[in-house]
């Protein structure tokens, strides 16, 4: 659903929702408009088909209009009827306005003037030429005039540095019983007048220092965003509120801060910031209910396609009170039964690695091994994998039972902005692994990847991070349970020990070096494969971790009770 190119009216954001097959390339399977509560949160079918395209509903005059990269469609029944094809854009876009009661967008004639162009009978017919400013146009602090005025770029006047654009957005936006239009760049440029500046209409003489059969200037325009230095913002949207108008504002760099104008009816300016930063996959929009003039600002994110709706009151953005999920749950389910697969995956070749060791050794049925005058029995290797089974169901159960705890308790959630970033996170793995080589990843899809594993560690009340706290908690209560007295739950439910070689309790540092070294028994939590190789190599029983820390797994039953650890 392409929330934000929508229309709101009565309290309710009408947008498109495109059903699309399996095969992206392939046209959407439906295309419809549906009616989203912005206080209620309830989403309800319009009943309305729309032609397989991508498009903007839009509620003009008291009739919803359906406007696309080709053509505008008119309601008509519970269908859209096409009313006429766009004419060509030429070197700007126009909105689709009300003039006179008809349908009326802004285009360039063959001479390369500007007008107005009226739906008539399916075509389009030209109404009256309007002035609009040039797009070599910058402002200027005039302090004789006590104002910014319009100069050329071949003027003599400081200028700004940031190269002129050719091509123009116009918005036409009608509020209070006038016209309302701004003309904006990509670069930064922009201007907003009130009404149009018709060039039939007889105006005032050229100066006489003007250069002789000079075009007429345009005259009216004020610049919407204040004079910062070194600043460069683009303005190209307007709604209308209670307040006057407001105009949405973002630094031409990722990361910039959104800036909001506000021009009252008075013909004053302010300006404020909201804490929201450009972001890339976000697009963001400004919609105005014509039933109460409440404003609404629209956040859509055209990945997973989630939205947000937050109202403005005064200076301030409001908490969104609508959030909209997207297709992230979708796709963090499908990793979810990815990872079932992958588990059940990794049992059936854990089982068979350790099968395969158990038949290898099934000559020696109780190894023994001795130290000094004791003798004690190795532990068999079908009761070290059931041990090792247990602690991991325990560890998933205290997990599953905290975060019982957080919620109910504590009123800690999993958010749904956390659900995005995990599904983004999970997204930029995927292209890792679809890369076709090192040369052609992207060095920010990793560093992204990896960071947000750490990120939530600063949250605080973060679920996440409370969830990765709990996890080193209960891996260093593991470490001090087989240091201590040479055991974890799985151990000691299966009768076994862990102990040095010399048949001494383990101790911390020795339990330490064995848990991270099991890192390389079962590298990544990939396969077992090296743990089970020097299981089976080993005449001992031990794992590299065992190796490394100079330990054993023995039955527990030939040890005494464990001393206190002496490292």
């Amino acid at each position: 659903p392409w929330y934000y190119l929508g229309t709101v009216k009565d309290g309710e954001l009408w947008h498109e929702e495109m059903q699309r097959s399996s095969n992206m390339p392939a046209p959407p399977k439906e295309c419809r408009i549906l009616r989203f509560g912005l206080e209620t949160g309830v989403e309800l079918d319009s009943g309305l088909k729309t032609p397989s395209e991508l498009g903007v509903p839009s509620w003009i005059g008291g009739t919803l209009y359906f406007v696309t990269q080709t053509a505008i469609f008119r309601q008509e029944g519970n269908e859209f009827a096409k009313l006429a094809t766009l004419p060509p854009e030429g070197s700007f876009h126009s909105s689709v306005f009300l003039w006179a009661g008809r349908l009326t967008m802004i285009r360039q004639d063959d001479e390369g003037g500007i007008r107005l162009v009226h739906v008539s009978d399916g075509k389009w017919i030209d109404g009256r030429p309007i002035l609009l400013p040039e797009t070599n146009r910058v402002w200027h602090d005039d302090p004789q005039r006590g104002r910014r005025v319009l100069l050329p770029l071949t003027s003599r006047e400081p200028i700004s540095k940031a190269p002129p654009s050719s091509y123009r957005f116009v918005t036409v936006l009608e509020h209070g019983q006038q016209h309302h239009v701004i003309v904006a760049d990509y670069r930064g440029f922009a201007a907003y007048r009130t009404g149009f500046e018709f060039a039939d209409e007889p105006h005032e003489g050229v100066s006489a220092l003007a250069p002789e059969n000079a075009p007429r200037d345009v005259s009216g325009w004020e610049p919407i965003g204040p004079d910062q230095a070194n600043v460069t913002r683009s303005w190209m949207v307007m709604t209308s509120s209670r307040e006057g108008l407001l105009f949405l504002s973002w630094g031409v760099s990722w990361g910039d801060p959104m800036m909001v104008a506000r021009r009252r009816p008075e013909g004053t300016w302010e300006w404020f910031d909201f804490p929201i930063e450009r972001d890339r996959n976000w697009f963001y929009r400004f919609a105005s209910d014509p039933a109460d003039a409440h404003a609404y600002l629209i956040g859509a994110d055209t990945l997973w396609g989630s939205a947000e709706v937050q109202r403005i009151e005064g200076h301030t953005l409001l908490r969104p009170h609508v959030i909209i999920p997207g297709i992230e749950r979708e796709y963090l389910a499908r990793w979810k039964r990815l990872g079932l697969c992958l588990l059940f995956a990794w049992g059936l070749h854990a089982a068979l690695l350790m099968g395969g060791v158990n038949w290898e050794s099934r000559g020696v049925t109780r190894a023994k091994y001795g130290f000094g005058i004791r003798r004690v029995t190795l532990a068999p290797l079908w009761r070290r994998a059931i041990a090792t089974m247990i602690d991991v169901v325990l560890l998933s159960v205290t997990l599953s039972l905290l975060r019982c705890l957080c919620v109910f308790s504590f009123g800690l959630e999993w958010e749904p902005a956390s659900d995005m970033r995990l599904a983004e996170s999970l997204l930029n793995v995927e292209c890792l692994v679809g890369a076709r080589g090192f040369d052609s990843i992207p060095g920010e899809l990793v560093g992204s990847s990896i960071g947000w594993i750490f990120q939530p560690l600063g949250l605080g009340r973060d679920f996440l991070g409370i969830w990765v706290v709990a996890m080193l908690v209960l891996c260093g209560a593991k470490v001090y349970l087989e240091g201590r007295f040479g055991v974890t739950p799985g151990k000691w439910l299966l009768g076994l020990r862990t102990v040095r070689s010399t048949l001494r309790p383990c101790g911390f540092a020795r339990a330490l070096v064995r848990n991270v070294v099991y890192c390389f028994d079962v590298p990544f939590l990939l396969t077992p494969l090296p743990a089970a190789m020097s299981l089976m190599f080993s005449e001992h029983r031990q794992t590299l971790g065992d190796r490394a820390a100079d330990t054993l797994v023995v039955r527990a039953a030939e040890i005494c009770d464990a001393m206190p650890a002496q490292t």
